[in-house]
Order: structure tokens, then C-alpha cells, then sequence
């Protein structure tokens, strides 16, 4: 098996944060490009439903930026 470039979705949990020198050894070894995953997930009561008679306010800029510090933060940062 050869991997060329791997997918690493990351939620910046201590679980994902383990398994990371795993996957960067990985791709030593195989000399393949990681690129690291991360999702916004959208607040419960966004759609509606029965409790959305208020309006919902999310600071989607925020959730990005933070988002993108934990990225770098996990990139940048060398393993244990």
C-alpha cells in the first residue's frame, strides 16, 4: 500500500491530538501531503423548530477564526 496524500479530519480533541505523530509518520514515510480537516458545525435551533421563535445570532467570523488559530496551533506545533 502506498499513500500519496492523506486526509486528516481534526476536531482538536486529545483523541486527535494523539493519533497525530502517527499520521505524520505516515507520511514521512511515504513521502505523502497531509491535509488537515476541520468543520464548523452549525448551533442547534438554527433551522427552527419549536424553539425558534427568537432569532439565532451566530458569529460565524468568530467560530472561523478560532477555528483557524486551532489549525495552525495543531500544524505548527511539533509533536510530543
Amino acid at each position: 500500500m502506498d499513500f500519496h496524500h492523506i486526509l486528516f479530519p481534526v476536531d482538536f480533541s486529545e483523541r486527535c491530538r494523539a493519533v497525530r505523530p502517527f499520521v505524520t509518520s505516515l507520511a514521512r514515510k511515504f513521502h505523502a501531503k497531509i491535509t488537515l480537516m476541520h468543520t464548523l458545525g452549525t448551533p442547534r435551533g438554527f433551522y427552527g423548530g419549536v424553539d425558534a421563535s427568537y432569532p439565532i445570532v451566530i458569529d460565524w467570523d468568530a467560530m472561523k477564526y478560532k477555528a483557524s488559530l486551532e489549525l495552525q496551533c495543531m500544524y505548527f506545533s511539533r509533536s510530543p
